[in-house]
């Protein structure tokens, strides 16, 4: 894909753009446009405000990676809510948006990945 990744840009965990600003050269290299965001957060209790973070910027794919709890139902809860947050801010819904669940089982996580799509996240099925 050659990408360049940078991390903590513009209080983003991470983000991963093709081009730099030839404009900006002079003082540093700053991307033109992102091309994937990706915020990470350990706490399901917060990653709401993460989830909002992602939906004030512009990207083709945005991405929040967090750990919820076991039970089934509060995992479906949470994404009940990442999707009401994206479909109050994606009004053109031209972007998309994944969440990765990593669902802590003894010493493994196993990953379960969704991906927004008709007004709300869907898990993907291998």
């Amino acid at each position: 894909m050659k990408l360049t990744y940078w991390r903590e840009y513009y209080g983003l965990d991470g983000v991963f753009y093709e081009n730099a600003s030839s404009a900006l050269s002079s003082v540093g290299e700053y991307a033109r446009y992102f091309t994937v965001i990706f915020e990470h957060e350990n706490d399901t209790k917060t990653s709401y405000i993460e989830m909002n973070k992602l939906t004030l910027f512009n990207a083709p794919l945005k991405v929040l990676i967090t750990y919820p709890p076991k039970n089934k139902k509060a995992t479906g809860n949470i994404i009940e809510k990442y999707s009401e947050i994206v479909q109050e801010a994606d009004v053109p819904n031209s972007q998309r948006h994944m969440v990765i669940f990593g669902i802590r089982n003894n010493e493994k996580i196993e990953w379960e990945n969704y991906l927004y799509e008709n007004g709300k996240f869907n898990l993907e099925r291998k």
